[in-house]
């Protein structure tokens, strides 16, 4: 049966999507799907709408970007400019983020071969599979486990009798367990069942790369905005004084997060907008700290010269 799910043309066995943006939370993935289809969907559903949840610390920031914008009649000031900003890369951060989880989840799911077979079989044979691999770790950490306190003098006649018991247990069960799968595999309702897993397979694996590649490039233009927010929140210095160009103020209004390609024009305008004295406040707000900053560890050494 495995044979024949791995050479099979009715899916489209094609290679993962070019990335590996985050890949840290794929043993907690892996933990609660276990290899199951059913949950493998659902997992990926639920990520997909995981925005929305984080839409109230997004919300909060927008609250107060607005109420800076509200406050201004016709200039804006450097530190109200840096709030809209900050909401602006927080909200790219939580678009990066969830793109990012979906697409690795897909690529570990989906786009491996070794667990779409898996996926296969365990269907097949009704979960038996996966127990299967459940016994087989469990007769691994008992002999494990006996050998390690057998090594360091710990191993009490009582402790070696129970272990003793799980283990001819455990490989009375995967004998068990192999026995029906290979029944099963038999039976012609084997291949009714890989048919169906087969169809359902096809679809579901079609429905998440479409959305997987459209949230691989979403995120590539989200990187790009929140890099270009990084460089303007650079040039900006974080003070209550109005930024004499009235521009920047309406280019800041018409930003929509929705539309991030646009979002990156209006703030690369912006900072093209940036008055030349503006910098260069901020560039001697910045020579002044590096002096102070100089001024603080000299005295420190004169301290313990005394």
């Amino acid at each position: 049966m495995q044979k024949i799910f791995e050479e099979s043309t009715a899916i489209d066995h094609s290679k993962p999507i070019p990335i590996q943006l985050n890949n840290e939370h794929w043993d907690i993935f892996k933990r609660v799907i276990d290899f199951d289809i059913n949950t493998a969907e659902e997992l990926l559903n639920r990520l997909e709408y995981q925005f929305k949840k984080s839409k109230y610390k997004a919300n909060k920031l927008k609250k107060a970007a607005k109420a800076a914008l509200i406050e201004t009649e016709e200039f804006i000031t450097g530190t109200d400019l840096i709030k809209v900003i900050n909401d602006i890369e927080t909200k790219s951060n939580i678009r990066i983020n969830n793109n990012t989880a979906y697409v690795n989840l897909y690529n570990n799911i989906y786009a491996n071969k070794e667990i779409r077979s898996f996926m296969a079989m365990n269907f097949v044979t009704r979960g038996r599979v996966k127990k299967l691999k459940k016994a087989k770790n469990n007769l691994e950490s008992y002999i494990s486990k006996k050998k390690h306190l057998k090594n360091e003098n710990r191993l009490t006649p009582n402790e070696e009798h129970r272990l003793n018991l799980l283990i001819r247990a455990t490989q009375e069960q995967i004998k068990y367990l192999e026995d029906q799968i290979l029944s099963i595999k038999n039976k012609p309702v084997a291949k009714k069942r890989y048919d169906y897993f087969l169809a359902r397979l096809k679809k579901s694996m079609t429905d998440a790369r479409e959305k997987a590649t459209k949230k691989y490039e979403e995120a590539k233009i989200f990187k790009l905005l929140k890099k270009e927010t990084q460089e303007l929140k650079s040039n900006i210095s974080n003070t209550n004084e109005q930024i004499p160009e009235p521009k920047i103020l309406k280019l800041i209004q018409e930003i929509n997060i929705k539309e991030p390609q646009k979002a990156i024009e209006k703030i690369i305008q912006i900072k093209n907008l940036i008055p030349e004295e503006f910098q260069k406040q901020k560039e001697k707000a910045q020579n002044q700290n590096i002096k102070n900053e100089e001024h603080k560890k000299a005295v420190q050494r004169q301290d313990k010269e005394r």
